[in-house]
């Protein structure tokens, strides 16, 4: 694959302690670099992205398990990792970190991801397949995500219960409209930039994502004629607070403001 620029958005939300999610922070993107997918002949961008994203987080549940047997850690971690190229989104999620896109124009947001947890059908339907059990809405009474990096004990109890592999969407950001021949240029309004919003469930759990959408386009109009006065991210992680979150919370907005 010739060189591109590829950029690179995470959010790792641990629980049982902080080991399994720090070491994605500080691993996962030298799994992303290593990923077969970029050597490989006559795959299109999207699946040499999607690629890349499949085998890093299957790589680092495997090397991060055989860390926590060494270590005796039981810490496990979700996330939400995305790629962009070029105009292409490709992002994968494992657990309840959630990915959100908004386009210039479009009725609603787009999701990215979808979250995995025990109380879902379908999800307890698969858990229990597998030989696990869902005990007052968790996996083995004890996991709310029913799918995770790390969490070596539930696994080794159980092994297909809990599992790692992620959900994976892609999608394309349009380029701008181009003004009519002899048309003025002008630059778009930030209001009509296109922008990724990731975070951890610490967000999604109390402020619906049309409520996040919004709330990120008033404080990105803010930022951009004040960038001292505001802080995107900043402000989701407020909004959360005020709606009464328990839960730790992290969020990245990424806004394509050369678009």
């Amino acid at each position: 694959m010739e060189s591109k620029q590829i950029s690179c958005f995470a959010v790792f939300d641990g629980h049982g302690g902080s080991r399994c999610s720090q070491w994605l922070a500080d691993n996962l993107e030298e799994d992303l670099r290593c990923a077969d997918s970029w050597r490989q002949e006559g795959l299109t961008l999207p699946k040499r992205l999607k690629g890349a994203l499949v085998q890093a987080l299957k790589r680092a549940e495997y090397k991060y398990l055989d860390l926590a047997f060494k270590e005796s850690d039981h810490s496990g971690a979700c996330v939400v990792v995305g790629l962009y190229c070029e105009g292409h989104v490709c992002v994968a999620n494992v657990g309840d970190c959630l990915a959100v896109l908004y386009l210039p124009g479009a009725d609603s947001h787009v999701d990215l991801s979808v979250a995995h947890r025990s109380r879902q059908p379908e999800e307890a339907r698969r858990i229990e397949a597998a030989g696990g059990l869902v005990i007052n809405n968790r996996a083995f009474g004890v996991l709310e995500p029913s799918r995770s990096i790390g969490d070596l004990d539930l696994k080794r109890h159980c092994r297909g219960a809990v599992t790692a592999d992620p959900y994976i969407r892609e999608v394309v950001i349009p380029p701008p409209q181009q003004p009519a021949e002899g048309a003025a240029k002008k630059k778009p309004a930030l209001q009509e930039a296109p922008f990724l919003l990731f975070a951890s469930d610490g967000l999604w759990d109390v402020v619906a994502a049309p409520v996040v959408v919004d709330l990120t386009k008033k404080s990105l109009k803010v930022w951009r004629k004040k960038p001292a006065k505001s802080n995107p991210a900043r402000q989701l992680v407020r909004a959360a607070i005020r709606h009464g979150t328990m839960d730790d919370t992290t969020a990245i907005v990424v806004h394509f403001d050369a678009w």
